[in-house]
């Protein structure tokens, strides 16, 4: 109905070609029309069954699924995970990222939301009247205001990407501490910037946050080279 979901392929000119449809199709014509052995086609079923592809019922048949299951982003999210401790493309990503969902949000969020979004913007501000703050718990209420502008995106797919590169980004750079007032000249500009449904100046506001963090990042990289010279020397 919408063309063609799966491509199966083998060498230059066996492509079999799957409808996205809820039928059933048998391991046996597969490996018929692309020339290889059924246990070559069991094996890529449990795959794509694993990625959340295709759902197999035994004695009835392979179906492809109607509607994505979040575990299709898994291998996604495990390449996220190992690349963003210290890869430059990590941060490149978060931004892109970022401002695909500030965009969503802006377009998307309901009343409810944007209190929900101030409200995570005045736990800072309220948070840093004490003398004694963490720079943990400022980490933690920042991740709040990205959450809570996913989840104003209403995008199941932008909100489960993005958790997982926010997470990833606190639990792994965050610590390396920040200006705290910056962090709420940022959301606030973020927020009316939203609020206003502008590109230009929601990409203004993403900007300086992200240069200050890669620049943090580039530094302490810089750092570990040296150090690592000086090991090696």
């Amino acid at each position: 109905n919408k063309g063609v979901f799966i491509i199966f392929t083998h060498g230059p000119d066996k492509d079999v070609r799957i409808p996205r449809s809820a039928f059933s199709f048998s391991e046996l014509e597969l490996s018929q029309q692309l020339g290889v052995g059924r246990s070559a086609v069991r094996e890529a079923m449990k795959i794509l069954e694993a990625l959340g592809v295709v759902v197999i019922r035994q004695g009835d048949g392979t179906y492809i699924v109607e509607k994505p299951s979040p575990s299709i982003l898994n291998p996604l999210m495990f390449a996220i995970m190992l690349e963003s401790d210290r890869s430059i493309e990590f941060y490149e990503l978060r931004y892109s990222i970022q401002f695909a969902y500030y965009i969503s949000a802006s377009r998307h969020a309901t009343d409810e939301d944007w209190e929900k979004i101030e409200s995570t913007i005045k736990a800072v501000e309220d948070y840093i009247l004490q003398s004694d703050y963490s720079y943990d718990q400022i980490g933690d209420l920042d991740l709040q205001f990205h959450l809570a502008v996913l989840d104003a995106t209403h995008n199941s797919l932008l909100i489960r990407i993005g958790q997982t590169i926010e997470q990833q980004f606190f639990m792994s750079v965050y610590r390396q501490r920040g200006i705290v007032e910056e962090v709420i000249r940022h959301h606030r500009a973020l927020l009316n910037a939203m609020r206003e449904s502008s590109p230009v100046k929601i990409q203004e506001a993403l900007d300086g946050s992200h240069l200050h963090w890669k620049r943090t990042l580039e530094r302490r990289m810089q750092e570990e080279q040296e150090k690592q010279s000086e090991e090696d020397a």
